[in-house]
């Protein structure tokens, strides 16, 4: 790719090669990308709703997040729903519910890497760690493999797998799912989508 960009792309008074790179390319093109959205943002201004609710000395005071695609830019419209709202007393309900959500995929390397910058790594330091816990502790898969999927043959690894991992400090936060041996025809409820073919 590198020498296809520089015979294609590089300017006639440009030296030395044009570098592409899989951390590199993706990362000056997030930057030009968000730079052409910053060079053509139209700041405009819109309107929160807010609530007080009261119950004897108590008031809480809440607030209305709106998705971006139903913010209210007019200030007339956003009026005519508090107005009503003025003086009125009754009960209010509060509603709890508990939902569960699938764990994400497994990271391959860039999306690694972009999770731990959040932590101030850089991408040199997460490749070193990630290459550390496959080389010598033997608990990941190799970490430059361009797949976000464990191979089903691996299944019956899976509590080693996790065993291994409880031995690192944060161990004790680790729970163990016991998973059928061997090939899986029909996947059962504990089988996780990050295995190829249960997707």
């Amino acid at each position: 790719m590198t020498r296809a960009a520089t015979l294609s792309l590089k300017p006639p008074a440009m030296r030395g090669a044009l570098g592409v790179g899989r951390v590199k390319t993706p990362t000056m093109g997030l930057v030009c990308r968000r730079e052409a959205e910053l060079a053509d943002f139209k700041p405009r201004d819109y309107f929160d709703l807010f609530l007080s609710v009261a119950e004897g000395t108590e008031t809480l005071k809440l607030r209305w997040v709106a998705p971006e695609d139903a913010r209210l830019y007019d200030e007339a419209q956003s009026a005519a729903i508090v107005e009503p709202l003025a003086g009125w007393t009754g009960p209010v309900q509060v509603k709890t519910e508990r939902k569960t959500q699938a764990p994400s995929k497994p990271m391959d390397l860039p999306a690694l890497q972009q999770w731990a910058a959040r932590w101030g790594w850089t991408a040199k330091q997460t490749l070193a760690t990630a290459q550390s816990l496959y080389e010598t502790h033997q608990i990941t898969t190799y970490p430059r493999a361009e797949t976000r999927y464990l191979p089903e043959v691996e299944i019956a690894n899976a509590g080693d797998m996790l065993a291994a991992l409880k031995k690192l400090p944060f161990g004790g936060k680790l729970r163990r799912t016991d998973h059928p041996q061997g090939q899986v025809h029909q996947p059962p409820p504990e089988v996780s989508r990050c295995w190829r073919g249960y997707h």
